[in-house]
């Protein structure tokens, strides 16, 4: 997963910045559950050793197995929020962005409808038939 991470912040696979973003989220938040899993069984063993609690909390820097855990939920949720929060950001830019200009003036054309109309239609092509 550390590969991967390091892979694809080197290479910069995605073309959109916002999707580069929210691929590292996912990926940095993968490493963080595979590292906090290792931490945690790591720790349940140090505590399977006869030796004093004290001691595997001053190596482990952890209370208890519990406590890697919180870690491990919080870093991924303010992952998560941060994800989520970019994606409704791109989605409200994109829809308030999507305004058709014309060549000539770069402006958006004057759009006149007659009563009762509610819709006008784009026609990109057509064919003389």
């Amino acid at each position: 997963a550390l590969a991967a991470l390091f892979m694809q912040v080197l290479l910069r696979p995605y073309r959109n910045k916002q999707v580069e973003a929210l691929a590292a989220a996912v990926q940095t938040a993968i490493c963080v559950l595979f590292l906090g899993y290792s931490y945690i069984y790591v720790f349940e063993r140090f505590e399977a050793l006869p030796v004093e609690r004290g001691v595997v909390v001053w190596v482990m820097t952890f209370a208890s197995p519990d406590a890697v855990a919180t870690a491990m939920v919080v870093v991924v949720a303010v992952l998560a929020t941060l994800a989520l929060g970019v994606t409704v950001r791109d989605a409200l830019a994109a829809t308030s962005a999507s305004v058709f200009l014309l060549c000539e003036t770069r402006r958006p054309p004057e759009l006149s409808m007659h009563g009762g109309q509610r819709f006008h239609l784009f026609l990109s092509h057509t064919w003389n038939t």
